[in-house]
This record gives structure tokens, C-alpha cells and sequence, in this order.
């Protein structure tokens, strides 16, 4: 138990003292832990990324394969920063459901690095047209620095049928053909893909 000795005893002797005294009595140790930080200042919400909704500019994945995965930069100039949301303004699906899994990941130079989020986030939707929220906060993403967030899918769905929002001359999106692939960027349209932060 915390903040109290080690106490060892062979099966023979813990009978013994047992039999004479029912309660063992344990001696006090001081015990040193890490460090608590509490901050009496509140948490703000913020919305950063790219919070386009245009119908005329469009972006989306290479392809439409299992593995296939594309992400945008999002700043936050070495900031604790915890993720509640992303965000995003889908042009047109032609697809009954949709299913991604969505993966943060810190930066190395101007491409993602290592994945950061621990779990699963799977996501499924069938909208057609409009905003799609995707609810992070029970994941307790926190982050201290830029980092990239993707959408992946986990789903063969065949010949293109998904565009997002977008625009033109952004910081540029990144894409991956599979999980193991290289990133690669496009600076020609970003995707519009938005997050709503605490910091």
C-alpha cells in the first residue's frame, strides 16, 4: 500500500503471526510521486484549420481503396491543446456508408511522423451532402505541438465517389496510397478539414 513499508513473510512465519495477532499492523514510509500541475485558468474553445465549405473547389482522396488516407496540418504554436472535434463539408458521396478511421500524428518537416492516438476511432456516416462533426472528445487527445489529422479507410469502396470541400493554395494536404506508403503532398487544394480545440 502506498505510504507504508513492505512488509514479507514465508507462508510458516504469516501463519504464526496470524494465529497471535488477527491484524497486522503496517509502518508509515513516505512515498514520492510525479509532479501535479493544477491550472486555475479556464480552457477556451477554438476553431483551427480550414473551415471552408465551397461547393465549387473539391478535393478527396487519391483513391477509394482500403488503406487509402489523406490528413491536413492543423497549427497550434506549441500550445496544450485538447481535441474535441473535425470537421468537414462533404461536396458529394456516392456511396450508401462511409467508414474511417480517423489518426492524429505529430509532424516531422512538413509531412506526419508518428501516429499519436492510441485508439480506434472508427467512424460511420451515410450523409450524401453537408457538414459531418466527428465527436473526439472522449478519446482525450491532447496535444502540444502542430500535428496532422486524417481521415483513413478501413473499407474497399472501388472507383472515386467522395469529394470534400476545399480550397485552393493552403498549406496543401497530405495523402498516403496505404498505412505503409509514403506521404505525399499536394499544394495545389487543401482540404477543408477544421478542428475545435480546448486550449
Amino acid at each position: 500500500m502506498i505510504g507504508y513499508k513492505t512488509i514479507n513473510y514465508s507462508v510458516v512465519e504469516f501463519r504464526k503471526v496470524i494465529e497471535g495477532m488477527p491484524t497486522i499492523k503496517m509502518e508509515p514510509e513516505a512515498a514520492l510521486i510525479d509532479e501535479v500541475v493544477i491550472n486555475k485558468s479556464k480552457l477556451k474553445s477554438k476553431i483551427l484549420g480550414n473551415k471552408t465549405t465551397s461547393k465549387n473547389i473539391t478535393a478527396g482522396f487519391s483513391s477509394n481503396i482500403l488503406g487509402n488516407e489523406v490528413g491536413y496540418k492543423i497549427k497550434i504554436k506549441n500550445k496544450e491543446t485538447y481535441i474535441k472535434d473535425l470537421n468537414l463539408n462533404i461536396v458529394t458521396n456516392e456511396y450508401d456508408t462511409l467508414v474511417f478511421r480517423v489518426n492524429v500524428y505529430d509532424t516531422k518537416g512538413k509531412l506526419p511522423n508518428n501516429r499519436i492516438t492510441s485508439q480506434n476511432i472508427i467512424v460511420t456516416t451515410t450523409i450524401k451532402e453537408g457538414p459531418l462533426k466527428i465527436d473526439l472528445l472522449d478519446y482525450n487527445i491532447a496535444v502540444k505541438d502542430d500535428f496532422f489529422i486524417s481521415l483513413a479507410w478501413i473499407k474497399d469502396l472501388g472507383e472515386s465517389g467522395l469529394y470534400f470541400s476545399a480550397s485552393l493554395f493552403g498549406r496543401g494536404l497530405v495523402f498516403r496510397s496505404t498505412s505503409e506508403a509514403n506521404w505525399e503532398r499536394n499544394e495545389i487544394a487543401t482540404v477543408g478539414f477544421n478542428v475545435t480545440v480546448l486550449q
